[in-house]
C-alpha cells in the first residue's frame, strides 16, 4: 500500500494469552513531506512511534486493538495536536464495576480499597456523567472491541526560523524523549537529550 500503511504490533513473548494491539495507520508520506518532514524525518517518526507502541504492548495486557490515525499538517494556523474519540456518558457505579472487574494488579486493589482513588460511591454529589477514551472503554469492557480509529495524532512541523522544528529521531531506551521527539512540543519542554 503506497498511501496508507498499517502497523499493528503484538508483542507476546513473555506475555499472558491477552495482548494489546496498537493499530497506527499512517496517511501517505507525501502529507507529510508537505508538512515539512524529510524522507529521513519520516522514517525516523515511524520508527519512534514503533518504539513506543512497544513500550505500552510490553506493558498493558488488555486484550483489544487501540487504532489511531498518524497525520501532519502544513503551514502556521497548527501547533499539532491530538483527537480523542469518547464513550458516555458512564455512571460512577459502571465504571467502578468495570475497574473492579477488570482488576489484575496490587494498585487496581490499592485504587478499588478503602481510601483509594474509586470509592465504593460516587465522591460527586451532585448530577453528572462520566466520559471515557474509546480505548479506555474497550479496555474496561464498556464498549465492544473494533477496528475503528480511536483518536488522531498530528505532526506540525514549520520553518526553523520559528524555532519550532526539531529533528525527529527514534530514542530507544526513553519513552519520554521518543514521544517529545515525535511532536513539534520540544520546544515548550527544552532539550530532552
Amino acid at each position: 500500500m503506497a498511501g496508507l500503511m498499517i502497523l499493528s504490533l503484538a508483542v507476546m513473548a513473555g506475555k499472558p494469552a491477552l495482548a494489546l494491539t496498537i493499530n497506527l495507520t499512517y496517511t501517505n508520506d507525501a502529507t507529510f513531506s508537505a508538512a515539512g518532514l524529510s524522507a529521513a524525518d519520516i522514517v525516523n517518526m515511524k520508527a519512534a512511534n514503533a518504539y513506543v507502541v512497544s513500550v505500552f504492548t510490553n506493558y498493558f495486557t488488555d486484550n483489544v486493538n487501540v487504532n489511531i490515525s498518524v497525520t501532519a499538517v502544513a503551514g502556521t494556523g497548527t501547533l499539532g495536536g491530538s483527537t480523542t474519540f469518547l464513550v458516555g456518558p458512564v455512571t460512577y457505579a459502571s465504571l467502578r464495576a468495570a475497574v473492579a472487574s477488570d482488576s489484575t494488579t496490587t494498585n487496581d486493589s490499592t485504587a478499588l480499597g478503602a481510601g483509594g482513588s474509586l470509592p465504593a460511591s460516587d465522591p460527586i454529589a451532585t448530577s453528572h456523567a462520566y466520559i471515557v477514551s474509546r480505548a479506555q472503554a474497550k479496555a474496561l469492557g464498556l464498549t465492544a472491541d473494533s477496528l475503528s480509529t480511536d483518536g488522531t495524532f498530528t505532526f506540525k512541523v514549520v520553518d526553523s526560523a520559528t524555532r519550532t522544528t526539531q529533528t525527529i529521531a527514534p530514542c530507544p531506551g526513553n519513552l519520554t524523549t521518543s514521544v517529545w521527539r515525535c511532536t513539534n512540543f520540544r520546544k515548550l519542554w527544552g532539550a530532552l537529550d
